[in-house]
């Protein structure tokens, strides 16, 4: 607090106060309702807001078995000023029309229901919407157009996105 407080005096100004940890190596563990959602598209998307550390790991049972779920090593991303703080990856999210999750250690708390930190959606009295992300309505009253989460762009999802062709093979000349 007084950091903050006394961040534009000499010589305060002249460091930048990071958290502590923020930057540590955390595995972090992608749950997601289709499993056989390619790698690139989940890859891609953690890619917009945490340094991933190689390559992530499909995780088995002790039979062998792939559990659905994979495990990626990470750092968090500080933000690009001092009252950004760290850059959390959202708790719960959606690829095209897949609902994923994901869990590491240090995770605030997140509700599934508005987006918002600090409280679960039993406690939730916000509404936000999952297609365009604006709040004070849901998916089903929403008039947004669609919006891509590879390139931010509008009108399109992922599987129709130019700039990221997942699944469509280049034709031969």
């Amino acid at each position: 607090r007084m950091v903050q407080e006394k961040k534009e005096e000499f010589p305060v100004k002249l460091f930048r106060v990071e958290p502590m940890f923020a930057r540590d190596l955390k595995v972090l563990t992608v749950f997601f309702s289709d499993p056989f959602t390619p790698e690139e598209e989940i890859v891609t998307f953690l890619n917009r807001f945490v340094d991933l550390q190689g390559a992530g790991k499909r995780d088995q049972d002790k039979d062998g078995v792939w559990s659905g779920k994979r495990t990626y090593l990470m750092r968090l991303r500080l933000g690009k000023t001092a009252e950004e703080g760290v850059i959390y990856p959202p708790a719960f999210f959606m690829i095209g029309t897949h609902r994923g999750y994901l869990v590491y250690s240090g995770q605030p708390l997140e509700c599934r229901a508005c987006g918002g930190r600090g409280h679960f959606a039993a406690q939730c009295t916000s509404v936000r919407c999952k297609r365009c992300g604006k709040r004070g309505h849901v998916v089903k009253e929403c008039v947004e157009e669609k919006r891509c989460f590879k390139c931010n762009g509008l009108g399109h999802v992922i599987g129709e996105c130019m700039s990221y062709p997942i699944g469509k093979s280049e034709e031969k000349v």
